[in-house]
Order: structure tokens, then sequence, then C-alpha cells
């Protein structure tokens, strides 16, 4: 017999501890049987479940106190990252306006993440673009993932820009795909599963320790790329978009710089128009 890793191990116990996931009932506090007919197991049934009735209905109301005030917790600082952002969104704003009134050209800031979005198939697929996908976690068409900007990134991104199309997404398309779209990984390791994002308790589940609870910290992790970006990025699964609403405007054989236009590679901010009719 297969002996359990220690990190199943932990999973099982972490879960089988938990008394929110007992599945005792009022019901079955109260025997059915006259307390003379009773024997000495029956008892000690009823003992057990009675002690554990109580630790559920004991978890249950300190998760809902610790639910409020999580929420609560969240929305300020959520509200407070908006105020931050909306600050900078305008002092950029009134920057850009002194250098076109001085005739200088101002540098926007660079994004220092994409959203890559696979729009090709596998047919005629080399190997080396293959594994360039398989390491992107691009494995199915119209699936579609963030990615960290830097030398490494860049450079496998040639390789496969024939497949795919990627830009600057606005953090409104962020926050709209993760909401419609979030799915995440979770199990142990060698027993991953695909589960819907429905809540704030599976997140805080997985990325509780790192200080992340919450969809809006996630988003923030993304648009942020903060310290934790790998590891919220590991913990969602690749996004499964649709086919976008109203078909391709333009053939997938070039690329959307060309003159003539296409549908792959690099398309900027202009991303948020073709995912947004995929969501």
């Amino acid at each position: 017999r297969k002996m359990a890793t220690k990190i199943q191990r932990e999973f099982k116990t972490r879960c089988h501890n938990n008394p929110l996931f007992y599945s005792v009932t009022e019901d079955d506090t109260v025997s059915k049987v006259p307390a003379d007919r009773m024997t000495e197991s029956m008892k000690a049934d009823l003992a057990r479940l009675q002690v554990q009735f109580k630790a559920k209905t004991e978890a249950l109301a300190n998760k809902e106190k610790s639910d409020v005030e999580r929420a609560s917790a969240l929305a300020k600082r959520t509200l407070d990252r908006e105020s931050a952002r909306a600050a900078r969104l305008a002092c950029t704003a009134v920057e850009r306006q002194r250098c076109y009134g001085d005739d200088i050209i101002f540098k926007e800031d660079e994004s220092k993440y994409l959203l890559v979005v696979r729009i090709k198939g596998t047919n005629k697929l080399p190997p080396k673009p293959r594994k360039t996908l398989a390491l992107f976690r691009l494995r199915k068409v119209h699936q579609a993932v963030f990615v960290k900007l830097n030398k490494a990134t860049l450079n496998m991104l040639k390789v496969i820009t024939p497949w795919i199309t990627f830009g600057e997404p606005s953090i409104e398309l962020v926050r709209a795909i993760l909401y419609k779209r979030g799915f995440c990984r979770t199990g142990y390791m060698g027993s991953r599963m695909r589960t819907r994002i429905q809540g704030c308790d599976i997140i805080e589940e997985y990325l509780g320790a790192l200080g992340i609870v919450g969809m809006e910290d996630i988003v923030h992790e993304i648009t942020s790329v903060g310290p934790h970006f790998t590891a919220v990025n590991r913990f969602l699964h690749p996004f499964q978009l649709n086919t976008p609403s109203g078909g391709f405007k333009k053939t997938k054989k070039h690329a959307f710089t060309e003159i003539r236009g296409g549908e792959a590679g690099n398309r900027g901010k202009h991303i948020d128009a073709l995912v947004s009719r995929m969501i």
C-alpha cells in the first residue's frame, strides 16, 4: 500500500479536525431509544455526538463573526487602494498635460504584467512552441493567464507569438475576468482540482498566510505585481474563455501590429476590447 505523503496527511488532518465539517445535527443529539434500554456503546456515541454538535455550533458562531470582520476590513483596504490609485491617475494626468504644454514627450508608465490569451490550436505546432505554451499553462484554445513582464517571459512570448495575443489589461478587466471566470487549484500536490472561487473562505485557506483573504486582495496583488504575484498566479487556474462574441474581426495568420492587420501578437491596451467579448 502506498503511504500518504506529509502534505496529504496535513490536508486530511486539517479537514477532519475542523468542527465546521462535522455532519452532526441537532436531531443526532437526542436518542430515539429510552435511557433505560441504551447500551454503554450507545451512550458513548450519543455523548460524542453531543460534544461534536456543541463544537460545531460554537465554530459556526465564531465563523459568522469573523466573516463580518473580514468583510469590513477587506472593504476598507479596497477603498484605500482605489483612493490611492485615483490620486496617482490624477497626478499622471496633470504631468501629462504639463508636458504637452511644454512640448515635452511624456513617457507613460510601462505595465509590469500582461494578460496572455491563446487563440490557435495544436495543428502543425512545432515542439518548441508547444513546450513554451505548456510552461505558460496555455494548453487549450482561448485559455488566458497573467504573466509577470521580464526579460525571460518576453523571450518566451516571442517564440509563441503566432499562437497567442497579449496586452496590458486594465484593472477593470482584471476584476471582471476574476469575478466571472475565476477558478483556483485546490487539493494537495499530486491531486489538484479545478474549483470555482465562490467566496473568501477558499482564498483565505490557501493564501491567508500571505495576507490575502479576498478577491480584491488578489486583484491588487495582480495589478500591482506584488511580492506574492507568483503564489497568487499559481493558485489561480488558467481562465477558460469563450470564442469572442461576433468572432475574430481579422485573420489569425498575421500580427495585430501589421499594416494589413491581424489578431496575433502584442495589442497593448487594446486587449480589453477583445477579452471583454470573450468573458
